[in-house]
C-alpha cells in the first residue's frame, strides 16, 4: 500500500515545495479598487486623476477620485491611517520632502507633466527678484496646496519670512482675478 501512496506524496510535497519557491519570488496581485488623492475641483492635478482612473478603469480597477486641497494634502492622505487615506496621489514636482519631512513608506512612481514655477505681478511692482515682493500683499496658494509649500520655501531661501508678509491664501483662478482688480 505504501508503495501506491509513496509517488503521490513524492508529486504533493514537491508541489508545496514548488509553491513556496514561486511565492518567494512573486509579488502580491495588484489592487482591484483604489483611491486617487486628486487635487481642487477645476485643477490640473483632479482632470489629471480622472484620466489616471479611465485608464486604471480600462484594465478593470475600479477607482475612487477625490478632491482634496492639493499637494500638501495628498502626501496627508498617503500617511493616514483613517477613512480620509488615499492609495494614490498626485504631487507637485519637488514638494514631498517640503510638505512631509521624511516621505518614508511613499514612492514617486513618475512625473506625468512639467512644472514650472510662475510669478506674476502687476507692471506697477517694483523690479523683478523676489525681494520686491517686500511690503506687498502675495497670493501664496490655498492650505494644503502644493503651491503654497513652495511659495513658502522660495521666500524663506530668499531671506523672507511669510509669518512676516501679508499672504493671501489664494490660488489659481482666484488668484488671477484678485491679481486684476
Amino acid at each position: 500500500m505504501l508503495k501506491t501512496w509513496a509517488p503521490w506524496m513524492a508529486m504533493a510535497s514537491g508541489a508545496v515545495a514548488l509553491f513556496f519557491l514561486v511565492a518567494q519570488f512573486v509579488g502580491p496581485a495588484p489592487p482591484k479598487h483604489v483611491v486617487i488623492g486628486g487635487g481642487a475641483a477645476g485643477g490640473a492635478y483632479a482632470m489629471a486623476a480622472e484620466e489616471l482612473a479611465e485608464a486604471l478603469r480600462g484594465v478593470g480597477v475600479t477607482v475612487d477620485v477625490i478632491e482634496t486641497a492639493g499637494s500638501a494634502d495628498n502626501i496627508a492622505r498617503l500617511h493616514a491611517t483613517d477613512t480620509t487615506r488615499v492609495d494614490i496621489a498626485l504631487v507637485q514636482t519637488g514638494l514631498a520632502p517640503e510638505a512631509a519631512g521624511e516621505s518614508a513608506g511613499i514612492e514617486t512612481l513618475g512625473a506625468l507633466f512639467p512644472e514650472a514655477i510662475w510669478l506674476f505681478a502687476r507692471r506697477t511692482a517694483p523690479g523683478p527678484d523676489m525681494q520686491a515682493l517686500r511690503g506687498l500683499t502675495v497670493a501664496i496658494g490655498a492650505p494644503g496646496s502644493g503651491a503654497r509649500v513652495l511659495a513658502e520655501a522660495l521666500l524663506r531661501d530668499n531671506g523672507m519670512d511669510p509669518a512676516g508678509m501679508a499672504l493671501l491664501p489664494m490660488g489659481g483662478q482666484q488668484a488671477v482675478a484678485a491679481l486684476r482688480e
